[in-house]
């Protein structure tokens, strides 16, 4: 459940981010040029920080650097809102993201593997994904709902602030030790066929996409998970 909700928390950074920084830049009386060069520099220092991500990896615990990153959205988000709006903190703020922006996809694949097995990776990092895109849906139509609410985005950064120091707790209490596999089934157990499989998945993702909360993806991972590892 914790990792699903992290990971709500990215995509939702990401696309309220993405969707509506040119926008706050055009309220706090910048030029829009300063918006999309803010996007492009998010763009090309993803590049580097996901870069970066990777080779820190190789040496650090998944989840602790994934704390790391979701701590400095934080601190780079509430700096970005406290300090004299300005081209140049905009373009700061653009670059600094990007260093932390797509470097949680490689992290938080990794942590998957790492606890259910490379043979089903694929499947369930991609239930796990679920969890982003609902933060993602949340994040843009939120920016919006809430900008018109108010008159300002600035309840929408507090919000974003106060998320990824959730998110920074939650990967320093994951675990990403290997889950125990799920005992073989018996001769007379309950077979389940390939077509089988597919319906309980769709099912699961629906169910989890129709309640936008990241505990009913987690719950879709362990679903998965056994039903992909009982022999059949």
């Amino acid at each position: 459940m914790m990792l699903n909700a992290a990971f709500f928390v990215c995509g939702f950074h990401v696309t309220f981010i993405g969707i509506h920084l040119a926008g706050y830049v055009e309220d706090v009386g910048l030029s829009s040029s300063t918006g999309s060069t803010a996007l492009a520099l998010i763009g090309l220092f993803n590049v580097f920080g996901s870069l970066l991500a990777g080779a820190l990896g190789q040496r650090f615990r998944y989840t602790w650097i994934l704390a790391g990153i979701y701590g400095l959205r934080a601190l780079v988000i509430a700096a970005f809102i406290l300090i004299p709006a300005g081209t140049g903190a905009t373009l700061i703020f653009g670059a600094a993201m990007g260093m932390l922006w797509l470097a949680t996809v490689p992290m938080t694949s990794g942590i998957v593997t790492n606890q259910f097995g490379p043979t089903h990776a694929g499947t369930l990092f991609g239930i796990v994904f679920l969890s982003h895109q609902i933060g993602s849906f949340i994040g843009a139509w939120m920016g919006g709902e809430l900008v018109d609410a108010t008159g300002s985005y600035a309840l929408m950064w507090w919000l974003s602030v106060a998320l990824g120091v959730l998110a920074m707790g939650l990967h320093l209490l994951i675990s990403d030790h290997p889950v125990p596999e799920p005992p073989p089934a018996s001769e007379s157990g309950l077979r389940v066929t390939p077509a089988g499989l597919a319906t309980l998945v769709v099912l699961a993702i629906g169910s989890g996409a129709l309640s936008l909360t990241a505990r009913a993806a987690d719950a879709t991972v362990a679903i998965a998970y056994c039903v992909l590892t009982t022999p059949t």
